[in-house]
C-alpha cells in the first residue's frame, strides 16, 4: 500500500494551492515560498485584539480570531478567491483544519453549536456550496462541536458586498437574517464563522439576531481579516 502511495506522489507530485509548483514538503497545502509570504495576524489573546475591535460599541462580543490578513493583491486573497468562486472545497477544508488548530484548547472549544454565516438558498445554489460551510467541516475535525446549518437563514437575497463601502454594506445587509429555530440558539454558546471580515457589517448583523433569539454568548471566528478597507 505505501508502495502505491509513493508511486502516486511520483506520477502525481503534490502542488502548492498558491503557484502550483510542486511540494517536495510532506502535509502541505503550500510550498515554502508562498507560506512566507502569508500574512498572519499573529494575534495572541482571543479577548484583546483587531479583530475586537471592530466592533466596539457595536456589538456585545468578547472573544474573536481571524488567522490571515487579507488585501488587494495579496496571496490570502487568492486564496479565499479559490475557495468562494473556484470550488476548490478542499482547500477550504485544509484551512478549516488549520484554523481550528489555532484556536484548539482555547475559549472556542467551549463553544456549544457552530453557525457558519448562511448563504441565502438561491446563491447558494448557484455556487454549490457556502464557503463558511466548507470552513466549518474543517474546523470541526478539530474542535468537535455539532454545526447548525438551519437555525439562522438568510431570508433577502442582496448585491455582493465586494465593491460597497462600509456604510453601503451595513445598509445592504439590514433585517436579511432570520432566526427561525430560536429554540436551538437560546443559551448557547455559538462559534459564528465566516470566510473573510471585512468591514464587519455581516457578521455582525448575523451576531445580533443570534444575540437577539436568546444565545448565551457569540464568538467571532474567520479565517482571515482585511487589512486595508
Amino acid at each position: 500500500m505505501k508502495l502505491l502511495q509513493n508511486l502516486a506522489k511520483i506520477v502525481f507530485p503534490d502542488t502548492c494551492n498558491a503557484c502550483n509548483k510542486r511540494i517536495f514538503q510532506n502535509s502541505s497545502l503550500f510550498c515554502v515560498r508562498c507560506m512566507d509570504e502569508m500574512e498572519y495576524t499573529h494575534i495572541k489573546s482571543f479577548n484583546d485584539n483587531i479583530v475586537l475591535d471592530k466592533f466596539k460599541g457595536l456589538l456585545p462580543v468578547f472573544n474573536a480570531y481571524s488567522m490571515l490578513f487579507v488585501s488587494k493583491g495579496n496571496l490570502t486573497s487568492q486564496i479565499l478567491h479559490q475557495i468562494k468562486y473556484e470550488s476548490n472545497t478542499h482547500l477550504g477544508e485544509q484551512l478549516g483544519i488549520a484554523l481550528g488548530m489555532r484556536v484548539k484548547n482555547s475559549i472556542f472549544s467551549n463553544a456549544d453549536l457552530l453557525i457558519p454565516i448562511p448563504l441565502h438558498k438561491t446563491k447558494k445554489a448557484l455556487r454549490g456550496y457556502n464557503q463558511s460551510e466548507v470552513l466549518a467541516n474543517g474546523l470541526a475535525t478539530i474542535i468537535p462541536i455539532p454545526i447548525v446549518l438551519e437555525s439562522i437563514i438568510r431570508s433577502k437575497h442582496t448585491k455582493s458586498q465586494t465593491y460597497l463601502n462600509k456604510e453601503a454594506r451595513k445598509e445592504n445587509v439590514k433585517d436579511v437574517f432570520e432566526v427561525i429555530k430560536p429554540l436551538v440558539v437560546q443559551n448557547k454558546k455559538i462559534i459564528l464563522l465566516d470566510d473573510v471580515i471585512t468591514t464587519g457589517a455581516t457578521i455582525e448583523a448575523c451576531a445580533n439576531e443570534l444575540l437577539k433569539a436568546g444565545a448565551n454568548e457569540v464568538m467571532l471566528l474567520s479565517l482571515a481579516i482585511a487589512n486595508e478597507i
